[in-house]
């Protein structure tokens, strides 16, 4: 049964999501994607360790639990995010964005496949609102470049987020506690990142306050979101219906970009924006309602 408690959660994750990019991406300097994402994980990931720190000698995990693990961790943070990024820069933000967020239709499938959620008339029209909505605001950007590459590294992305958070929805439903997830996935962070991120960090051309900024996009992103995220469907029990919801962060990311740092009003966005924003509102509601 879906609670009012993991709805607000999915809406906190989606909201976290899409402020976290406005908050580190103007510092990003000469930084390419992955070695942003170096920089910008790591005190999320502490911070993370340190909440579930408190949980993880309470829990008793099999091997194969940890192994779901740290699989949907690289899968979702490192690989997926490599093949986004790609997908971004072969086909630009409006072809990139909207194809690789597809992989919130492949999660309802897995739901439905392999985890034995129930797919509603409501629930499946609110997920096409949200993919429909999120490929209109991110095409009023009118970024295309190769469309083809674009679209064959977005639909890669997508099956790779797809399957790690099903891994993810599959270890919450089997009773293992967010903090705990969370407590796992800090260790994967900082094994895989830190090292880099160090060396980074000691060039001289990095700013400190670039760095900070860096880290609180990334609190907003890799811990607030993500816990928040975790947490609505340890609550909920129905992975589908907050992977879509949470996942209409994009349209909320570019609509906010093009205000703060294009210094333009709501009446300034295009007409394709605005009826982006409208289908998303009404896909986030309609899943609500029908829980997918």
């Amino acid at each position: 049964m879906t609670t009012v408690g993991a709805v607000i959660l999915a809406i906190v994750a989606m909201a976290s999501w899409g402020l976290a990019p406005i908050i580190y991406k103007p510092f990003m300097g000469t930084l390419d994607g992955l070695r942003a994402n170096a920089v910008k994980n790591n005190l999320a990931a502490v911070l993370g360790i340190f909440i579930g720190a408190f949980y993880v000698t309470r829990v008793s995990l099999d091997v194969l639990s940890v192994t779901g693990i740290v699989v949907a961790t690289i899968m979702n943070i490192i690989i997926g995010d490599v093949f986004y990024m790609e997908a971004i820069r072969r086909g630009g933000v409006s072809v990139g964005t909207p194809v690789s967020y597809t992989f919130q239709v492949f999660v309802v499938l897995f739901s439905w496949l392999l985890l034995g959620e129930r797919i509603t008339i409501l629930g499946m029209l609110g997920t096409v609102c949200v993919v429909v909505g999120i490929f209109l605001v991110s095409y009023s950007l009118r970024d295309v470049k190769d469309v083809l590459r674009g679209v064959f590294f977005g639909l890669i992305t997508a099956l790779i987020w797809a399957v790690g958070i099903t891994i993810y929805g599959y270890l919450l439903k089997e009773e293992v506690p967010p903090e705990v997830l969370i407590f796992l996935r800090g260790i994967i962070i900082l094994l895989v990142f830190g090292p880099l991120a160090f060396h980074i960090m000691k060039r001289k051309d990095i700013k400190p306050r670039n760095i900070i900024m860096l880290n609180i996009g990334g609190l907003f992103g890799i811990l607030i979101g993500s816990f928040a995220y975790y947490y609505a469907v340890y609550l909920a029990d129905n992975l589908g219906m907050i992977t879509v919801i949470s996942s209409a962060s994009p349209a909320l990311s570019i609509v906010l970009s093009q205000l703060i740092f294009r210094e333009g009003t709501m009446l300034n966005l295009r007409w394709d924006t605005y009826v982006g924003l409208v289908l998303v509102v009404m896909g986030i509601f309609l899943t609500a309602v029908g829980g997918v």
